[in-house]
Parts: structure tokens; C-alpha cells; sequence
């Protein structure tokens, strides 16, 4: 047994070699930029998006946000312990679900089921469905993900019936949802795991702490791509809603684009006045919203790397930004205890 791991060990160090070659060459033809291709590209002179109302907590951080399927209610989950499912469109709470454990950092929804998965500073991801709920403040767990050893950063569900979960431990993991069991762990990053996003129905992209991204394929449980975001911390990661690209905020201040066909670096863009903790598309693509740790929320033309507004209506680090599944709505999550909603 020993032996054969000493020859995948071998074996994953030349592929990891073979790879950065590969990134090498591809750097070389690299010979045009996004911004430059697009330079004919008529600009976007305004945001579609108007501030409609605020969600304030009772109290704590703001950690995570996420739409509903439907894009009616919008769940958040806060440093007080607590996930709140709010009607969007009214600001009024719909469910409160009193969590174990004070400090959850990341919360789910299912594509169709009616469940949503919560994780924190106990390494565990748990799974509520909202059709037992015994109160309007009140939903026991129906399972419990227990595996990792370290904090759960964030969660994607794939399908209802499984789940992928980011860590403090510098893992990812897929889970079965109705056995609660591990299918796979994913191993390649060297320090904390911050974000995940799918790209496809059966690839998803992961990014942490150790400034890399990589593309996993779940069919095979291992990296089919990776890729050098800068030097510091890779905070947040969105995947393209055409595909085959994805953005990521770094603690450098810079948002950067990848192209996953050609494997490099398509657009930076840079000016924000502090580390960027959340990047969201909108529907088209065209815009790329960036949150940062000093509240503000940059809107970006993804095409022409041009910053065309910036909402600055938040006190202190943006956690998340999401839009609603049908477009329409723009929702930004912070540490000053607040959700705040955009509409059109």
C-alpha cells in the first residue's frame, strides 16, 4: 500500500509539472486581453439596479446569503446563529431557523426540494427541511454532514440529492444528502478552501487561501485544471453564467477573469479600495459586481474592464452578493448586520 501511494504521489507530481508547462505555453500565445478585443463594444452607461429596501438582523455579522429557486425569498445566515428566510419582496421573514451553533458561515438552497443546508465554526453541514418545520422559529435537522476538520466556507448543492462542501482544512467533499455519508474528497489545495461555484452540471471550481483555483470534475474526484490567482488570498469565485469562464476577488484588491478553453487570464480589473471578499455575474454576464472588505460594491462592464458605478451604502465588509435566479434582483450581504436589496 505504501509503495502505491509513494507512485501516486510520483505520478501527481508530474502531472502537476506537466501542467504548469502547460500554463507556461499558454502565457506565451497569450497576446490580446478582453478589454482589448472589446474595445468596440459600445459601454454601458448605467446599472439597471436601484436600492429597494434593507434587511437588518437582530444582531451579528451577516456571513451568507441565497436565493430561493423561485427568486421570491432569500435566506441569510448570521453571526447571532440563526438562518432567516426573508420574502424579498415585502422584507418580511417567512422562517427562522435556530441553528446549534452561533458562528454559521455558509448557507444552501436545494434546486427543488425544500431544503437548505447550513455550516459553521463545528465542521458540520446540516440539512433542514422546511416542510418539517415545527414553528416559525423553529426546524430540526434532518441530516448532518460529518467529515471535515475544519470550518465549512461554503456549500453547493448538486441536484437534491448531493452536496459539495468547501473547508477551513483545505478540502472539498461531495456528500449524499439522504445517507449523510462522503462520496469523495477533493485534496489539492494547501491551505484554507473559501469558495466554490459549479461551471457545470458536473464540474465545479474551488478557490482558497493558497491564491490557486482549481476545476474538479466529480466523475473522476480529481482537478482537471488549475490556475495561479495572484499571490494572496483568493476570497470569492463565480462562475460565467455562459460557462467555460469564471471570475475571482482576491485580497489584493484585483477581480480577474479566466477563460477555461484557453486556460489563462482574460481581464483584470482593478481599483478597488480594498480587499474584494464576493464577486457575482449578472444573468447576461456583462455586468461583474464586486464587494469589498470597506463596503462598497463596485459595478463592472465584464467586457470592457470599466467600472461603471459603485454602490457604497454598506458599513463594514461585504460578505456575499448574489442575483435573484431570473435577473431582476441584486442582493449584498455585510458584517454591519445588514441585507440589503437592489431591483430593476
Amino acid at each position: 500500500m505504501l509503495e502505491l501511494q509513494e507512485r501516486l504521489g510520483v505520478l501527481r507530481a508530474e502531472s502537476d509539472s506537466l501542467k504548469l508547462e502547460l500554463q507556461r505555453r499558454a502565457d506565451r500565445v497569450s497576446d490580446t486581453t478582453l478589454p482589448a478585443v472589446a474595445k468596440d463594444v459600445a459601454p454601458l452607461r448605467s446599472v439597471p439596479f436601484k436600492r429597494k429596501r434593507a434587511l437588518k438582523m437582530p444582531s451579528g455579522k451577516v456571513h451568507d446569503i441565497a436565493w430561493d429557486p423561485s427568486g421570491k425569498n432569500l435566506m441569510s445566515a448570521s453571526q447571532d446563529g440563526h438562518l432567516i428566510i426573508w420574502n424579498a419582496q415585502n422584507g418580511h421573514k417567512v422562517q427562522a431557523i435556530s441553528l446549534q451553533l452561533l458562528w454559521v458561515t455558509s448557507c444552501a438552497y436545494a434546486p427543488k426540494a425544500p431544503v437548505v443546508a447550513s455550516g459553521g465554526l463545528d465542521s458540520v453541514c446540516s440539512l433542514y427541511n422546511l416542510r418539517s418545520r415545527q414553528s416559525l422559529v423553529s426546524v430540526p435537522i434532518a441530516q448532518s454532514l460529518i467529515g471535515h476538520q475544519g470550518y465549512i466556507s461554503a456549500i453547493e448543492f448538486h441536484g437534491d440529492s448531493q452536496v459539495v462542501t468547501a473547508s477551513g482544512d483545505s478540502t472539498c467533499a461531495l456528500w449524499d444528502v439522504a445517507s449523510g455519508t462522503r462520496i469523495r474528497s477533493f485534496t489539492r489545495h494547501t491551505r484554507d478552501v473559501c469558495s466554490i461555484s459549479f461551471e457545470s452540471e458536473n464540474v465545479f471550481i474551488s478557490g482558497g487561501c493558497d491564491a490557486r483555483a482549481y476545476v474538479w470534475d466529480l466523475r473522476i474526484g480529481d482537478a482537471v485544471q488549475s490556475f495561479t490567482v495572484g499571490r494572496n488570498d483568493l476570497n470569492s469565485l463565480r462562475s460565467h453564467p455562459g460557462g467555460r469562464a469564471f471570475a475571482t476577488g482576491s485580497e489584493d484588491a484585483v477581480v480577474r477573469l479566466f477563460d477555461l478553453t484557453a486556460g489563462c487570464e482574460l481581464a483584470k480589473y482593478t481599483g478597488a479600495g480594498s480587499s474584494v471578499t464576493a464577486v457575482e455575474f449578472s444573468q447576461s454576464g456583462r455586468l461583474l459586481f464586486a464587494g469589498a472588505d470597506d463596503g462598497k460594491v463596485a459595478v463592472w462592464d465584464a467586457l470592457r474592464a470599466e467600472c461603471i458605478t459603485v454602490f457604497s451604502t454598506h458599513d463594514s465588509h461585504i460578505s456575499k452578493v448574489r442575483v435573484s435566479p431570473d435577473g431582476r434582483t441584486l442582493a449584498t450581504g455585510s458584517w454591519d448586520a445588514k441585507v440589503l436589496i437592489y431591483g430593476q
